[in-house]
C-alpha cells in the first residue's frame, strides 16, 4: 500500500524548451518515486504496455508544439527581420538558468479544421526575473502574426487568473495583430472572452501587481489595446522606426 511507504521528499523541477535551449536542460526532468515496484511481475508489464505507447505519442506532439512552425518559417518569416522565436524571447528574458513552468502546450491542439494554432498561439508560464518569480504572456508572430483566436484567449485568461491569484508580476511580450477576424465573433460577445483581458489587467492594477508591457513588433487592434494598459510600456523603437521611414 503506498499509504505505508515512507515516500521520500521529493524536489520538483518543470522545465520548457525555453530552459532547454539556453541552459542545456532536459524538458523531461522530472522527479522519480523510488518505491518498491516489481518491474517483471505482470501486472507492470501489463500496464507499461499500455501506457509506453501513450507516452511516445505525448512526447512526440510535444516536442512538435516546442519545434512551433520549424526552422524553416523561423528563418524566412523572422530572422530576415531580426525577431526571435516566442521561446527563445521567454528564454532571454529570464535569469540564466531560471527554470520555466510553461502552461497549457496542448491548447489549440488539433482545435480547429483549418488553422494549426500551436500552443494556443501564445507563449504563458511561471520564471524568475532578477529573482521573482514573474508571469509570462507572449505572443507568438509566426501564428498569423500573433492573432487573438478564441483559444489564445482563453489561454491568456487563465494565465492572468493563476496571476491575480498568487499576485505574479506580469510581463507581457506583446507582438499581435489583434483579433484573428474569421472568428470575431467569438472572441467578444461572451462574459469570459476579449474583454475580460482588460477587466483582469484592471483588478492586478488595483491590487497593485506590477504589469509590465514590451512591445516587440507593430502591433494593432487589441494588440494595441493590450500594449497601452500597464503600470510600464516598453516598445522595441527600430520597428517603429522602420514603420516611419516606410510612410515618409
Amino acid at each position: 500500500m503506498l499509504s505505508k511507504l515512507s515516500l521520500p521528499k521529493l524536489s520538483f523541477r518543470f522545465f520548457s524548451t525555453s530552459s532547454t535551449s539556453a541552459f542545456g536542460r532536459n524538458f523531461y526532468e522530472y522527479p522519480v518515486l523510488n518505491l518498491p515496484i516489481d518491474i517483471n511481475s505482470p501486472p507492470y508489464s501489463h500496464y507499461h504496455d499500455d501506457t509506453y505507447p501513450l507516452l511516445s505519442a505525448f512526447r512526440k506532439n510535444m516536442e512538435a508544439i516546442l519545434l512551433g512552425v520549424g526552422p524553416e518559417i523561423d528563418a524566412t518569416s523572422l530572422k530576415k527581420r531580426n525577431k526571435l522565436n516566442v521561446r527563445d524571447r521567454v528564454t532571454k528574458l529570464l535569469d540564466p538558468g531560471s527554470p520555466f513552468l510553461e502552461l497549457s502546450q496542448f491548447a489549440g491542439y488539433k482545435l480547429y479544421e483549418n488553422e494549426n494554432v500551436i500552443s494556443g498561439g501564445i507563449v504563458t508560464g511561471v520564471g524568475l526575473i532578477q529573482g521573482k518569480w514573474v508571469m509570462v504572456i507572449a505572443n507568438d508572430p509566426t501564428i498569423k502574426a500573433g492573432s487573438l483566436f478564441p483559444i489564445t484567449i482563453k489561454k491568456h485568461l487563465r494565465a492572468q487568473e493563476i496571476a491575480l491569484e498568487n499576485k505574479l508580476p506580469c510581463v507581457y511580450l506583446v507582438d499581435s495583430a489583434g483579433a484573428y477576424l474569421p472568428m470575431q465573433e467569438q472572441l467578444f460577445p461572451q462574459r469570459d472572452m476579449g474583454g475580460k483581458l482588460f477587466y483582469y489587467i484592471a483588478k492586478m492594477s488595483a491590487r497593485g501587481i506590477t504589469q509590465i508591457s514590451v512591445t516587440l513588433g507593430l502591433s494593432a487592434g487589441a494588440g494595441a489595446y493590450v500594449s497601452c494598459n500597464f503600470s510600464l510600456i516598453m516598445i522595441i523603437l527600430i520597428y517603429l522606426k522602420r514603420w516611419l521611414m516606410r510612410i515618409s
